[in-house]
């Protein structure tokens, strides 16, 4: 039987998956990028590529993938073995004909609809601790529950990359005229010591975390953080196991 919590989760995973399989899709439409966004996205490419360029990995999962347009090919350039996984499947499945037109085996790219917090399903994860978890586009702003993925990626030690917004005020008001531009209605922004919410009337909700949460949530669960500023108003977010590190 299911929790109350397990089953919020789900709840909240299924509304962000309606969501993005319907009204938030003009959030991935490039047409409806500002310049700043613009930027941000090459610069994470740019940051994703020094990490890969490092040969410490064998795996990379982009959490979050889309249809794979934000970094399948860009990974797929290294000897590395890709998995996307996202909640919307149809984004899915468009993932898997792109790897199939271009003959891309299974064995080395695969997408698959699921949740993020379901990592430890992921044969790739369990046997391979040479894996990098990306989230692109503050995917991780859209997990219903953080804490829940952050465990579940510290009992595989794996490490993650995580491209998200900055809290401050100008950076906020980037993101409030992107969401504004891409149809989203009756923009609400709360604010404390911990996030910035943006909501809105018809269904997006993103969350970006301070500084000082990453530190102290990812402590909880053993990981340290290296934190740097991108863009006009990007965060990437690199957390390592601390006994991996003193190792």
């Amino acid at each position: 039987m299911s929790s109350p919590r397990s089953e919020s989760n789900k709840e909240q995973s299924a509304a962000v998956a309606a969501f993005y399989s319907s009204i938030g899709q003009a959030l991935a439409d490039d047409a409806n990028y500002p310049a700043a966004i613009r930027q941000h996205l090459d610069e994470e490419k740019a940051i994703l590529s020094r990490h890969l360029a490092a040969g410490k990995y064998s795996v990379v999962v982009e959490v979050g993938c889309m249809d794979g347009r934000l970094h399948m090919a860009q990974v797929l350039r290294f000897p590395l073995r890709y998995v996307g996984i996202d909640l919307v499947a149809e984004s899915v499945r468009k993932l898997n004909l792109c790897l199939s037109e271009r003959r891309v085996p299974a064995s080395r790219a695969v997408g698959l609809a699921m949740d993020a917090c379901q990592l430890a399903k992921l044969d790739c994860l369990r046997d391979e601790s040479s894996a990098l978890v990306i989230f692109p586009f503050n995917s991780f702003g859209n997990m219903a529950e953080p804490s829940k993925v952050i465990a579940a990626a510290a009992r595989l030690t794996v490490e993650l990359l995580i491209f998200t917004y900055r809290t401050d005020e100008a950076s906020n008001e980037l993101r409030a005229s992107y969401y504004r531009d891409s149809g989203m209605t009756n923009l609400e922004c709360i604010t404390n010591r911990s996030e910035v919410r943006f909501s809105s009337s018809n269904g997006l909700v993103s969350h970006a975390y301070t500084p000082r949460w990453f530190e102290t949530e990812f402590a909880r669960f053993g990981y340290r953080c290296a934190m740097d500023e991108f863009g006009r108003l990007g965060l990437v977010v690199h957390a390592v196991l601390a006994r991996k590190i003193d190792d």
